[in-house]
Protein backbone atom coordinates (compact mmCIF):
# COMPACT_ATOMS: atom_id res chain seq x y z
CA UNK A 1 0.00 0.00 0.00
CA UNK A 2 3.16 2.09 -0.13
CA UNK A 3 0.99 4.08 -2.91
CA UNK A 4 -2.02 4.62 -1.17
CA UNK A 5 0.20 5.77 1.28
CA UNK A 6 1.97 8.55 -0.60
CA UNK A 7 -1.33 9.66 -2.02
CA UNK A 8 -2.49 10.53 1.45
CA UNK A 9 0.41 12.45 2.07
CA UNK A 10 0.20 14.45 -1.21
CA UNK A 11 -3.29 15.36 -0.55
CA UNK A 12 -2.56 16.19 3.17
CA UNK A 13 0.65 18.21 1.28
CA UNK A 14 -2.00 20.18 -0.57
CA UNK A 15 -4.07 21.15 1.94
CA UNK A 16 -7.08 18.64 2.62
CA UNK A 17 -7.93 16.22 5.52
CA UNK A 18 -7.90 13.21 5.00
CA UNK A 19 -9.84 10.45 7.45
CA UNK A 20 -9.49 6.76 7.86
CA UNK A 21 -13.09 5.08 8.25
CA UNK A 22 -12.99 1.59 9.28
CA UNK A 23 -14.56 -1.37 10.18
CA UNK A 24 -12.14 -3.10 12.82
CA UNK A 25 -12.35 -5.00 15.98
CA UNK A 26 -10.35 -3.40 18.95
CA UNK A 27 -7.30 -5.63 18.33
CA UNK A 28 -6.96 -4.86 14.92
CA UNK A 29 -7.40 -0.74 15.28
CA UNK A 30 -4.66 -1.61 18.07
CA UNK A 31 -2.30 -2.52 15.63
CA UNK A 32 -3.20 0.18 12.88
CA UNK A 33 -2.34 2.66 15.32
CA UNK A 34 0.32 1.23 17.22
CA UNK A 35 2.41 -0.61 15.04
CA UNK A 36 1.27 0.39 11.52
CA UNK A 37 1.19 4.32 12.74
CA UNK A 38 -2.05 5.40 11.18
CA UNK A 39 -2.36 8.34 13.66
CA UNK A 40 0.53 9.79 11.80
CA UNK A 41 -0.87 8.87 8.57
CA UNK A 42 -4.31 10.33 9.11
CA UNK A 43 -5.63 13.11 10.44
CA UNK A 44 -8.95 11.67 11.98
CA UNK A 45 -9.18 7.93 12.26
CA UNK A 46 -13.07 6.24 12.55
CA UNK A 47 -12.66 3.02 14.12
CA UNK A 48 -16.26 0.86 14.22
CA UNK A 49 -14.61 -0.66 17.07
CA UNK A 50 -13.85 2.72 19.24
CA UNK A 51 -16.89 4.01 17.88
CA UNK A 52 -19.58 1.30 18.58
CA UNK A 53 -20.92 1.95 15.17
CA UNK A 54 -20.17 0.42 11.50
CA UNK A 55 -20.42 0.95 8.35
CA UNK A 56 -22.92 1.05 6.27
CA UNK A 57 -24.74 2.85 9.00
CA UNK A 58 -26.03 5.93 8.53
CA UNK A 59 -25.17 6.92 12.00
CA UNK A 60 -21.60 5.68 11.58
CA UNK A 61 -20.91 8.54 8.38
CA UNK A 62 -23.17 10.91 10.52
CA UNK A 63 -20.46 10.40 14.03
CA UNK A 64 -17.72 10.24 11.52
CA UNK A 65 -18.36 13.75 10.60
CA UNK A 66 -18.86 15.03 13.89
CA UNK A 67 -15.31 13.56 14.85
CA UNK A 68 -13.61 15.27 11.84
CA UNK A 69 -15.64 18.29 13.04
CA UNK A 70 -17.67 19.21 9.62
CA UNK A 71 -20.65 18.29 8.36
CA UNK A 72 -21.42 15.60 5.68
CA UNK A 73 -21.75 17.36 3.18
CA UNK A 74 -18.13 18.97 3.45
CA UNK A 75 -16.68 15.26 3.07
CA UNK A 76 -15.49 13.39 0.31
CA UNK A 77 -16.06 9.37 1.02
CA UNK A 78 -14.32 6.73 -0.71
CA UNK A 79 -14.97 2.78 -0.03
CA UNK A 80 -14.55 -0.17 -1.95
CA UNK A 81 -18.06 -1.57 -0.82
CA UNK A 82 -20.64 0.42 -3.07
CA UNK A 83 -23.24 -0.11 -0.37
CA UNK A 84 -21.31 2.10 2.02
CA UNK A 85 -20.43 4.40 -0.07
CA UNK A 86 -24.94 4.81 -0.78
CA UNK A 87 -25.00 5.13 2.96
CA UNK A 88 -22.66 7.59 2.84
CA UNK A 89 -24.45 9.52 0.15
CA UNK A 90 -27.75 8.93 1.91
CA UNK A 91 -26.67 11.34 4.91
CA UNK A 92 -25.18 13.77 2.37
CA UNK A 93 -21.25 12.91 1.47
CA UNK A 94 -20.23 12.87 -1.63
CA UNK A 95 -19.26 9.32 -2.22
CA UNK A 96 -16.81 7.70 -4.56
CA UNK A 97 -16.75 3.85 -5.41
CA UNK A 98 -13.08 2.78 -5.79
CA UNK A 99 -11.14 -0.36 -5.07
CA UNK A 100 -7.16 -0.90 -5.02
CA UNK A 101 -7.64 -3.25 -7.86
CA UNK A 102 -8.95 0.13 -10.08
CA UNK A 103 -5.41 1.63 -9.61
CA UNK A 104 -4.35 4.36 -8.16
CA UNK A 105 -4.63 6.70 -11.82
CA UNK A 106 -8.29 6.31 -11.36
CA UNK A 107 -8.52 6.89 -7.90
CA UNK A 108 -6.60 9.98 -8.59
CA UNK A 109 -9.05 11.61 -11.48
CA UNK A 110 -12.20 10.36 -9.60
CA UNK A 111 -10.79 12.84 -6.54
CA UNK A 112 -10.32 15.64 -9.15
CA UNK A 113 -13.70 15.33 -10.04
CA UNK A 114 -14.55 16.38 -7.32
CA UNK A 115 -12.31 19.70 -7.04
CA UNK A 116 -9.31 17.21 -4.63
CA UNK A 117 -6.21 16.97 -6.20
CA UNK A 118 -2.98 16.11 -4.90
CA UNK A 119 0.22 18.05 -4.39
CA UNK A 120 2.40 16.78 -6.96
CA UNK A 121 4.57 13.73 -6.58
Amino acid sequence: MPASFDLVRRLRAAGFGVHLGTNQTQRRAAYMRGTLGYDDLFDVSCYSAEMGLAKPDQAYFRRAAELIGVPPEEVLFVDDTLANVVAAQDVGMAGVHWHLRDGHPLLEKMLADHGVVPAAP
